[in-house]
């Protein structure tokens, strides 16, 4: 199946699954999978978590920005895009992401990203929260992110019942149905 527009941009939450879904949905429409985090880590050559430690937020939002702008300009293959929890609240964002491709809202409760996030510490955004304030703390994030989250051509509303599998099944015919509504 092949999109009319150029990419497929994943947005949504930290622990919505982004990234995992993205690389398989990728190799089920046999596209290039682009995760913006990892572009953000090779082209400052650090890790996410040591650009937040050592040059802050501001400066991994300006990264963020730039790794977005290359992508919807100048980015010459169709590709599959996980794009960062933040991402599409950045002020600039949304007319990029519209011009360059399709946007889908991978959605999930706050307690279904709570029990993704809880054990992990590669998020640099929760390191200074409490375990027992880390679903609020979810909570009231997502409530500022959520507005723009809902901008998206589609939203996608992951069940925890489905693999990762019959996920993508679910996913592939949303945007087989949108291309052939188009």
């Amino acid at each position: 199946m092949k999109m009319k527009r150029k990419h497929i941009y994943l947005l949504g939450f930290m622990g919505c699954g982004k990234s995992t879904l993205g690389r398989k949905l990728a190799q089920a429409l046999d596209m290039p999978f682009v995760d913006t985090d990892i572009m953000i880590e090779v082209k400052a050559g650090m890790s996410v978590t040591t650009i937040f430690a050592q040059l802050g937020e501001t400066k991994f939002r300006e990264l963020e920005k730039e790794i977005l702008i290359d992508l919807a300009q100048n980015w010459e293959e169709d590709s599959v895009v996980a794009l960062g929890g933040g991402t599409p609240a950045q002020i600039g964002a949304w007319p990029l992401l519209q011009a360059s491709g399709t946007t889908v809202y991978v959605e999930r409760t706050p307690e279904q990203l709570y029990n993704h996030v809880r054990f992990t510490n590669r998020r640099p955004v929760l390191q200074e929260v409490k375990q027992e304030e880390l679903l609020g703390h979810i909570e009231k994030l997502l409530e500022k992110r959520v507005t723009n989250y809902l901008k998206a051509d589609h939203i996608f509303n992951c069940k925890d019942e489905w693999g990762v599998d019959e996920t993508i099944d679910h996913l592939v015919k949303l945007l087989k149905k949108s291309d052939e509504e188009n």
